[in-house]
Parts: structure tokens; C-alpha cells; sequence
């Protein structure tokens, strides 16, 4: 009997595809003397068309539509606050009428009645330097009965100017446009709330399918090498029935074939968990084929990334410019209240209305007044109280975002160690994978010569395939590492389209 007749149910280890496919990736050497070839195109990344197809349905997503619908009332919140700084425009109407007894020979004897009606329209704008201007005319109608009136119908029309100024509070710009800027804050946190939770779910999104990726590929290892012991196990029956071989390798072989089919069984179900779950969390999601991903060059660099530059790092900063702001409010209100009114008018008096509007042409008619209003209040006033409370909550927001820095700086250091470590552990296990497969050649050469059992072959072929899928599983947990990284440090938002 030949060496060859020997154990010929035992098939070679095929290389591993993943090495095969890294080899490829290998740059080519040109040669001095060829041309130059074109550029190449700049390679699409591996989460582009998971991106692609699932950026609709995340949009879709309930968190990320309550989100947009909270940046949306963010906008109206916006809106209301700037209506506010508009003109406003002012109608009075009054009738005041007097009846009175008289005894008196200038206005007569008896019951006299004085009656006088005033309309007047005016249009006020607030400035946001604590101004106020009212530009108003009207014109009011008396009436009376009384025996002393030169005239029993009087009209007096008027046009005046008004402006009103704050010199201690309500003078600081920056507080009366503190619901502003709120406003606008909080309308640019929730979009970038929105911008977040977009991020959550394709980070999400991305975990699943390298979950995928990784039991597709396993199951498609685990299905060769089962189709090989199946071969081995026919052979070495056929072989039995001939008299050429022991039962002992038999039972070898179909011992082989119970663990194949046990860990495809669960490599299976594992693959089917996936896809069940991104069934509920993305109904209608055409998941892409991720065979490829495995063979992803590991050439991703994380640049230099601070807190600030973070859709974290601006919520924190926000939080910080609040309370600063709510700081000046308070400090502005904690002051006593000191205003200046200056009133410049024409006024035009007549019995009848049209002579009384032609005096407010009089140059020399006018009237002007100005008066100064001051408020102090004695005590515990509640404004200084809130000063106070102001200045507490301004110097707790900065500790909090100095923690919530560290803390991102924290994760951030340990996710940038799991991208390297998890290259590190990509070399490692292909040399692990190569030492194995060098072992399971010589073991072939030694089981066709017939010097060990088929069990001992069937052994190291079974770590040549642990070590194929410890190759797999290290390459994905690369581009895991670099998905976690990238959401951490909201560069997975760089990968949305334009």
C-alpha cells in the first residue's frame, strides 16, 4: 500500500481567503521605465453603502423624528422671541363724561355736563439698548354746557414723540436679549441632538451588520470544512468496507463531522439572531453584502479630536454659556431702576378739528417734558437673591463640564487603545493562523506517509479552522473599534452625504 492509498480521505488545507485577499490588496511595483498610471480613485469607505441605504430609514427612526419635531418647535420658540423686538401699534379710544350741579354764575345754575372724547394711534419700537420710542397723535373733542365756556365745542389735536431710556436696569444689551440667544441655543442643541441621535442609530446600525458580516463569513468557513470531513468520512467508510482501513478512523471522522455540524448549528443561529433583530429595529432594510468586509484594509488613523470640536463638547459649552447669561440677567435685575422719559410735542387747539390739526404746523406751539423715575427696594430683595443663586449655578456648570470632559477624554483614550489593540490582535492572529497551517502541512505529509492517526490530522486541521475564524473575528472587531471611535468623536457624521 502507497503512502498515497494510505489516508486519501485526507483533503489539504485550502490558504486562507483572508490572506489571499490581503495579498491582493498588496501595491504593485512599477518599474522606472513604465508610465505613470493614472491617480486612482479615492476608495469608498466600508460604511458608505450601509450609510446609503439605511440614512432614509434612520431619518425614520422614532427617536430621531421626535427629535426633529422638538427642532422645529425650537424654531417656532426662535420665532416667537424675535417677534417680540417688532413695532407695535397702539389704538386708544375714552369717553369721560361729567354731569355736576353748578352754583356758580360763571358756569350758570343748575346741572352742567361736561363731556370729552380722546382717540389716539401711536407705534412703539423697543431697542435692545433698554429704548424705548413711541412716535403717537390724536386729537380729543370737548363738550360742555356750562354758561362760562367761550366755545360749547372744543377740539385739541396733538403729535408727540416719545422715548424712554433705562440707565441702570434694563440698560445692558446683553440681558435684554438674553431669550434671544436662549432661544437660538437651544434650537441649535436640538438640531444637533437630531445630528446625535442619527449617529446612535447608524452606530447601531453598523454593530449589527459587522455582527452579520462576521457569522456570514464563519458560517461559510464552517460549511467548507464540513463539506470537507463529510468527503473524508465517505472516503474513509468506502476504505473500512475494503479492508484498507481501521474503524477507529471512522469514528474519527464522524466524531469531526459531530463538532462541525454542532458549531455550523450555532454559527447559524447566531447569524439568524442578527438578522431577526435588524428586522424589528429596521423594518425594510435592505441589508448590503458585507463578505468583503473582512478583507477592509486596517489604514484608518484617527486625527487629533478635542472635547470642544464634539456634538458633547458644544451641549457642554451651551450649558455653560446658559448659565453665564442667566448670571447677567441677574445682575442686571439686582439693580435699582433709574429711567429717563423725554416727551417733545405739537399740539393744536380750535373749535374746529381742521383749524386744530393747521396750529400743529405753528412753529412757535410746542410743548416738551422731562422726567426722571427711580425704584429702590429696601431688604432681602428677590432679584439679589437670584444674583446669588446665579453665580452658584454659573460655577456648578463649569465643574460639571470639566467632569463630563474628563469622562470623554477617558473613553476617548480607551477606544483610540481598542482600535490599536484590536490591530495589534489582527497580526498576531494571522501568525498564529500561518504557524498553524505550516503544522497542518507537515501533518498531511506525515498522515499520507501513515506515521500518525487520522485524529491527530483531524485535530490540527480543527485549529487551523478555530485560527481562520479568530483571523475573522479580528479583523472585524478592527473596524468595530474604528465605529465606536468615529461615534464617539462624531466623525461618523463626516460619512453622511453631502
Amino acid at each position: 500500500m502507497t503512502s498515497a492509498e494510505s489516508t486519501p480521505y485526507v483533503t489539504r488545507i485550502p490558504a486562507c481567503p483572508l490572506i489571499v485577499a490581503l495579498l491582493a490588496l498588496a501595491p504593485v511595483t512599477r518599474t522606472a521605465s513604465q508610465d505613470q498610471p493614472p491617480p486612482a480613485p479615492v476608495p469608498q469607505h466600508w460604511l458608505s453603502p450601509l450609510i446609503a441605504s439605511s440614512l432614509t430609514l434612520a431619518r425614520q427612526q422614532p427617536l430621531v423624528v421626535i427629535a426633529l419635531r422638538e427642532e422645529q418647535r425650537s424654531s417656532l420658540a426662535v420665532a416667537q422671541v424675535e417677534s417680540r423686538w417688532g413695532p407695535t401699534f397702539n389704538l386708544n379710544t375714552t369717553v369721560d363724561e361729567d354731569h355736576r350741579l353748578s352754583n356758580s354764575f360763571v358756569d350758570g345754575f343748575g346741572i352742567v355736563r361736561d363731556r370729552t372724547t380722546t382717540a389716539t394711534a401711536g407705534i412703539t419700537q423697543n431697542l435692545d439698548t433698554g429704548t424705548a420710542v413711541t412716535i403717537q397723535s390724536g386729537s380729543s373733542r370737548a363738550d360742555t354746557t356750562s354758561a362760562g365756556a367761550i366755545y360749547d365745542t372744543f377740539y385739541t389735536s396733538s403729535v408727540q414723540l416719545m422715548v424712554t431710556q433705562s440707565l441702570l436696569q434694563g440698560n445692558s444689551r446683553e440681558a435684554n436679549l438674553a431669550d434671544l440667544y436662549t432661544a437660538r441655543d437651544q434650537l441649535a442643541g436640538n438640531r444637533e441632538v437630531t445630528l446625535q441621535n442619527i449617529e446612535s442609530q447608524l452606530e447601531g446600525l453598523g454593530e449589527d451588520w459587522l455582527n452579520y458580516a462576521q457569522r456570514e463569513s464563519e458560517v461559510k468557513l464552517r460549511k467548507s470544512r464540513q463539506a470537507s470531513s463529510q468527503h473524508n468520512l465517505e472516503t474513509g467508510e468506502e476504505r473500512v468496507k475494503q479492508g484498507l482501513d481501521r474503524k477507529l478512523s471512522v469514528l474519527s471522522l464522524r466524531r469531526d463531522i459531530a463538532i462541525q455540524d454542532a458549531a455550523l448549528s450555532t454559527a447559524e443561529r447566531a447569524r439568524s439572531t442578527v438578522l431577526e433583530r435588524l428586522a424589528v429595529s429596521w423594518p425594510g432594510l435592505n441589508v448590503p453584502d458585507g463578505k468583503d468586509l473582512p478583507a477592509t484594509p486596517m489604514t484608518y488613523e484617527p486625527p487629533a479630536v478635542s472635547y470642544a470640536q464634539t456634538l458633547s463638547g458644544h451641549a457642554t459649552l451651551r450649558r455653560i454659556s446658559l448659565a453665564a447669561r442667566i448670571l447677567g440677567v441677574a445682575q442686571n435685575n439686582a439693580l435699582d431702576r433709574l429711567d429717563l422719559s423725554v416727551t417733545l410735542g405739537k399740539i393744536g387747539t380750535d373749535p374746529t378739528m381742521d383749524r386744530a390739526w393747521s396750529d400743529i404746523s405753528n412753529h412757535q406751539t410746542y410743548e416738551w417734558t422731562v422726567g426722571l423715575n427711580y425704584i429702590h427696594h429696601f431688604g432681602a430683595d428677590l432679584n439679589r437673591l437670584e444674583l446669588t443663586r446665579a453665580m452658584l449655578a454659573l460655577e456648578q456648570s463649569k465643574l460639571q463640564g470639566d467632569a463630563d470632559e474628563r469622562a470623554w477624554h477617558t473613553q476617548d483614550i480607551a477606544l483610540r487603545l481598542a482600535l490599536k489593540d484590536a490591530k495589534a490582535t489582527v497580526e498576531e492572529q494571522e501568525r498564529i493562523y500561518a504557524a498553524y497551517h505550516e503544522e497542518a502541512r507537515l501533518t498531511h505529509i506525515q498522515a499520507d506517509s501513515g506515521l500518525i492517526s487520522v485524529k491527530d490530522y483531524l485535530d490540527i486541521e480543527q485549529q487551523v479552522t478555530d485560527a481562520q475564524i479568530s483571523v475573522l473575528q479580528a479583523r472585524i472587531d478592527v473596524l468595530r473599534a474604528e465605529l465606536r471611535l468615529r461615534a464617539q468623536e462624531d466623525s461618523l457624521l463626516e460619512l453622511l452625504p453631502k
